[in-house]
């Protein structure tokens, strides 16, 4: 796939192919198209099939302008267009914002709080701690070097998992300690 003239991405079995585009988006979509297909053709050849279900389209800007429709095709399918697209685990947005994923991550991090909650009279203290560090503070964190500069609002959201699930970890008796030890510390 040498022959590509546009910004191509791959990683194990995922594919992404992307223009920055200025003014020109005629000659963008034509671009596009020809690297289309190039891919496909390159496809036919190795005898690899790309699934046209999961191939979308979604054009980033933080205008709100509207852009010319494109019809994009890839093997005789048409590629949908959308508004949001969850790749390698990030859902990335038209808008350019990360609303859709903050709001993807603050419900699967609540949902294993919840079951955190439900099993955590049968569990130890430091089996709690360990369950936390591996099942919902890594979904807190994963990609946030991508979507770190989320707005104050959805950085909190996220927060609030973590105020929640202190007390439920730790244990209300540590948790008072530490409130009164750091009044002690900033008391002098």
């Amino acid at each position: 796939m040498n022959d590509i003239n546009n910004d191509i991405r791959l990683f194990a079995d995922d594919t992404s192919l992307f223009v920055v585009v200025e003014n020109d988006h005629a000659a963008a979509a034509t671009s596009l198209t020809d690297d289309l297909n190039v891919i496909s053709n390159w496809a036919k050849k190795w005898a690899i099939q790309f699934n046209p279900q999961k191939t979308k389209n979604i054009v980033f800007s933080r205008r709100d302008r509207e852009h010319p429709p494109v019809y994009f095709g890839l093997n005789g399918d048409e590629i949908d267009e959308t508004d949001n697209h969850c790749h390698l685990g990030i859902t990335f947005q038209s808008s350019a914002t990360w609303k859709k994923h903050i709001d993807d991550i603050y419900k699967k991090a609540c949902s294993r709080l919840l079951l955190l909650r439900q099993v955590k009279h049968l569990l130890d203290r430091y089996s709690l701690i360990r369950i936390y560090f591996a099942f919902i503070r890594p979904v807190l964190e994963y990609g946030d070097v991508v979507w770190g500069n989320c707005t104050k609002k959805e950085s909190d959201l996220l927060e609030s998992v973590q105020i929640e699930a202190l007390p439920r970890v730790v244990g209300p008796y540590t948790l008072r300690g530490l409130e009164c030890k750091c009044r002690t510390d900033n008391s002098g």
